[in-house]
């Protein structure tokens, strides 16, 4: 799971080729290398933050999002990192990407994810992305979800055996998205809010 100067077509289309790449696990560039943190990982929770005064850079934003909350989201201590910036060429497309992103994936399929468009997004064209993610088949608003931005959606994404939980939102002018896939925690949602706090928290830094 991701802009808005390029027609709109181009711009869908960009969004679903790079969810394709990062799916398949390709790395665009060098993985991310993440900071350390002193913290207990993945303390914090959406709730605590106010999203709707939130800012969000339109920028790289990955090496800022700690490891320790990395390794806590897919549980895992070495996932496989991809990562990929605004205008990287997308392998087997003749597009684009016109977003910042990472993913983190851990040996038994987990996948930990987050970008940030690129272009700037408007409070209308975020109500339509919002729309149109929960038109989405098998997906489903995600009960007791904290706000992430404004507008904002989380959903709950069911496709075949695998769960996906994300967050979307729009951050004064910035599209930010963030993603827990076939998550085998207790409590997967649980785990999703948190880690997408630790993503606004980077995407802000």
């Amino acid at each position: 799971m991701p802009r808005l100067s390029r027609p709109l077509p181009a711009l869908l289309l960009a969004v679903v080729v790079t969810g394709a790449a990062v799916a398949a696990g390709v790395v665009l560039q060098s993985p991310p290398a993440t900071h350390p943190t002193t913290t207990r990982p993945l303390a914090t929770r959406l709730s605590s933050i106010d999203t709707t005064t939130a800012v969000v850079r339109r920028g790289p934003f990955c090496d800022h999002v700690p490891s320790a909350d990395v390794h806590a989201a897919v549980d895992d201590d070495s996932p496989k990192a991809a990562a990929w910036s605004n205008g990287d060429p997308l392998p087997g497309t003749h597009d684009v990407a016109h977003e910042f992103g990472c993913s983190w994936t851990s040996g038994s399929g987990t996948v930990a994810s987050a970008w940030v468009f690129a272009p700037p997004v408007t409070v209308a064209r975020g109500e339509e992305l919002v729309a149109s993610a929960r038109a989405q088949r098998g997906c489903t608003p995600l009960p007791g979800a904290a706000a992430f931005g404004s507008p904002t959606v989380a959903l709950k994404c069911v496709a075949g055996a695998t769960t996906t939980l994300s967050y979307r939102g729009l951050f004064g002018d910035a599209w930010l998205v963030c993603q827990l896939a076939g998550s085998r925690a207790p409590d997967p949602a649980d785990v999703a809010d948190r880690w997408c706090a630790s993503v606004l928290q980077a995407a802000g830094t």
